[in-house]
């Protein structure tokens, strides 16, 4: 009886930290990421609601897909803005010459 207990315990466990119980997650550019919920989705408008418990105090807060990184919703991670390397890295080659620097000197 006891090992029965057990094995019911380690399914529930196991059944509670899955993905499907998992909470969801946003990713922001800056590399932060926040815990929560996605509460709604308008593609057209390419936004989404997002509840979070933050210090003890839950904020709902609307994020536009180009301030956000990644979502993961229900352990699925979606990519909302790759973040390019060229933003980064600064310009080089022709594009730094002087318009009347032509000879290359």
């Amino acid at each position: 009886m006891r090992s029965a207990s057990f094995l019911l315990c380690l399914a529930t466990l196991t059944l509670l930290t899955s993905p499907s119980f998992a909470e969801d997650m946003v990713e922001f550019l800056s590399g932060s990421k926040v815990l929560g919920k996605v509460l709604a989705i308008r593609k057209e408008a390419k936004e989404f609601d997002f509840e979070a418990t933050i210090s003890g105090r839950t904020v709902k807060r609307t994020y536009a897909y180009d301030k956000v990184k990644a979502v993961t919703i229900n352990g699925k991670r979606y990519v909302l803005t790759a973040k390019t390397e060229s933003a980064s890295v600064g310009r080089r080659g022709p594009s730094r010459q002087t318009a009347g620097d032509s000879s290359g000197s």
